[in-house]
């Protein structure tokens, strides 16, 4: 279930998604992405664009090739551009993974301690 703020969203989620926002405001928790994050993103992007095109490159030079021992060598390198594509992608799908677990773990703290005020607030003789 997703909650949005919304005209859609039922008032109790909406004014749950409102205090929540107002508690990290409040408590000054950055729930965005981090520097790290972003740095991370766009060094991924590029190694994968950056490998792509260095593979498509290669093919296109490869055609023109009659030699086996060139032909060999554009496919090892064709080879390390697969993976610079996937060392960028794993890169790219980690800062944005962190991010959004950073909120998920941000928004479960929330809730937990919500629930923990309302168990001590419903056990008896407490004011």
């Amino acid at each position: 279930m997703v909650a949005t703020s919304g005209p859609e969203a039922p008032p109790a989620v909406d004014d749950r998604l409102r205090e929540f926002r107002a508690a990290v405001e409040e408590l000054k928790l950055r729930s965005g992405q981090t520097r790290g994050d972003t740095v991370r993103q766009a060094i991924g992007g590029l190694l994968m664009l950056g490998g792509f095109v260095a593979g498509l490159i290669v093919y296109e030079q490869s055609l023109s090739q009659s030699s086996a021992l060139n032909l060999q060598s554009q496919q090892i390198f064709a080879i390390g551009m697969v993976g610079v594509v996937a060392i960028g992608a794993a890169l790219f799908v980690s800062a944005s993974i962190s991010r959004f677990l950073r909120f998920w773990m941000l928004r479960h703290l929330y809730e937990g301690q919500a629930n923990i005020d309302r168990l001590v607030e419903a056990i008896p003789g407490r004011s």
